[in-house]
């Protein structure tokens, strides 16, 4: 029977173990590193999709021109994080998880469709990314994956100061 040292047997299970339940992290990269590039992906995917949906469904003219920069550059965001992750190893969500497809699918069912994009964009879900960004391009252990959030982290911002100038402007 051969018998393995114990210096190499201990690793070699926690390894295997979390290979097997999913819960491993890209190789070289923090955990939440990795978390903070996979809730990016997902909240580009919102919206990216939420924008689309302000083009289609949106009454006023200051919320279709924030859906269209929304899809513009958060398309634009999605595919710098791809490359990113690639890089990494990481492998990103590619549809949006059960609670933000019905939170869109509420929207779509909504007579006030405006009032509540308006309101995700300026105060729910950017004022929820912002934080996100504003922590990663301080905190994260990667110098790339801090980079990637501080040159998104304005265009966040921008879509805030506009969707707060819209539900202001009431126009």
């Amino acid at each position: 029977m051969i018998k393995l040292s114990t210096s190499f047997a201990a690793p070699a299970l926690v390894a295997l173990v979390a290979l097997a339940s999913g819960t491993a992290w890209a190789a070289g990269l923090a955990k939440p590193d990795q978390e903070f590039l996979e809730k990016a992906a997902i909240g580009n995917l919102f919206e990216i999709e939420a924008g689309k949906m302000a083009l289609a469904r949106g009454k006023k003219e200051d919320v279709k021109l924030l859906g269209e920069q929304s899809v513009k550059d958060h398309t634009k965001n999605a595919q710098e994080l791809a490359q990113l992750a690639a890089a990494k190893g990481v492998k990103l969500p590619t549809e949006l998880p059960a609670d933000r497809k019905k939170k869109l699918e509420a929207w779509a069912a909504s007579k006030n469709f405006d009032g509540l994009y308006l309101s995700a964009l300026g105060y729910n879900s950017h004022s929820q990314d912002m934080a996100l960004f504003e922590k990663a391009s301080k905190e994260a252990k990667d110098k790339d994956v801090r980079a990637y959030a501080a040159k998104t982290l304005p265009v966040l911002k921008m879509h805030n100061r506009a969707a707060h100038g819209s539900l202001t402007n009431k126009s």
